[in-house]
């Protein structure tokens, strides 16, 4: 892995970060982007994952949304990392949009 594991790991960020280095560096494809919605407790330790794995040009934090579908509606695929979740209204919502998912 190529990221400590932090204190919070419930969301799964650190796992999408890895992964989106590897989508970037190892296997080149760097028309790509990945967009964060939501705040936290962590953000600035996400934000410094992202700058470690010189990800910044390719990782966009947009914060808390009042209306998140725009947004989910201008991508590609939904990834849901979290390590641990109910039945979440995120993953509910991108299907509901036609989105390709990916969740644990």
């Amino acid at each position: 892995m190529l990221f400590r594991k932090s204190r919070n790991q419930a969301k799964g960020l650190d796992i999408l970060i890895d992964a989106m280095h590897q989508v970037v560096y190892q296997y080149k494809y760097y028309d790509t982007a990945l967009v964060l919605i939501g705040s936290g407790d962590d953000e600035q330790k996400l934000r410094c994952l992202v700058e470690r794995a010189k990800l910044t040009d390719y990782v966009i934090f947009m914060g808390e949304q009042s209306d998140p579908l725009p947004l989910l509606a201008n991508c590609d695929t939904f990834v849901l990392p979290s390590r641990r979740e109910g039945l979440p209204n995120a993953l509910l919502e991108a299907m509901a949009l036609g989105l390709p998912c990916i969740a644990d």
